[in-house]
């Protein structure tokens, strides 16, 4: 036989040994591949981020900083209703002023401030 056939019938063994990391047997049983199953030698549980997502730290931050919220609610409900008081004295002091005068200069603009004042008031009041 010459080189040239002896390269030529080798080399589909040779390409398979290549590309499928060992000897292939064309008649051998595909369910013994000789895989041999190997157990973790460490076993984890699957979801580690979900178990130890919730750690006790961050749910005490997360109640710090809620009740820093709920703290400067309260400052500006009261800083809000404190204006209100403040701007509606105003108010009835103008009128009692103009009262005499049938035509006095409307207040308008400390009116709409009571409104949106009382406005902010009630909605952080319901937001709690």
């Amino acid at each position: 036989m010459s080189f040239s056939r002896r390269l030529w019938l080798a080399a589909p063994t040779a390409l398979a040994v290549i590309l499928l990391g060992g000897p292939v047997d064309p008649w051998a049983n595909p369910q013994s591949t000789g895989t041999v199953y190997i157990p973790d030698p460490t076993p984890r549980d699957r979801n580690l981020h979900d178990r130890y997502s919730d750690l006790p730290t961050s749910q005490q931050q997360q109640s710090r900083m809620a009740a820093m919220r709920h703290a400067q609610s309260r400052v500006q409900v009261a800083a809000d209703t404190n204006e209100i008081l403040v701007l509606a004295q105003q108010l009835r002091s103008h009128r009692i002023r103009h009262e005499t005068q049938t035509s006095g200069p409307p207040d308008t603009f400390t009116a709409q401030k009571i409104e949106s004042l009382a406005k902010r008031v009630r909605e952080n009041l319901q937001s709690r």
